[in-house]
């Protein structure tokens, strides 16, 4: 169900913003050299990096807190724009010390999300399938 805030002019304009400012990080990472794959690559990072905050930003007006699979999104989401954040942050300032323990921390966080976002489908998966059989066993049961 969509919002009264839902407006596809709104939704264009931010997806302008965010490919504006993936331009602007290639360009700053281009330092007028011919392209690379890592230029691409940045280029690619840069356009995509406000996505997952974005939406985390806009699932916080959804009751997601009420079910498993809103607060295992809500995580996925949110560690990953840290994750992106790292990693554009490393374009801007390279190397600094303890960057490894911040590195690891964020891996541990992105992957403890993944994992809590797969076990989460999978009880869904499951409770679906035990509530589809039982109704399946519910109606043979009525039509005898």
């Amino acid at each position: 169900m969509m919002g009264r805030n839902f407006s596809p002019k709104r939704i264009s304009l931010e997806a302008l913003i965010i490919l504006v400012i993936g331009a602007f990080g290639y360009f700053l990472e281009l330092n007028l050299e011919p392209p690379t794959l890592t230029h691409v690559m940045h280029a690619i990072i840069w356009a995509v990096w406000p996505a997952p905050g974005l939406f985390a930003w806009y699932y916080r007006k959804s009751p997601w807190r009420e079910s498993a699979i809103g607060r295992a999104l809500m995580t996925f989401a949110t560690t990953f724009a840290i994750y992106l954040t790292f990693v554009v942050t490393s374009f801007i300032i390279g190397d600094y010390p303890g960057r490894e323990a911040v590195r690891m921390v964020i891996y541990l966080l992105v992957g403890y999300s993944l994992w809590r976002l797969f076990v989460t489908l999978r009880m869904n998966q499951i409770r679906s399938t035990r509530d589809q059989r039982a109704r399946v066993m519910h109606r043979e049961a009525d039509s005898d």
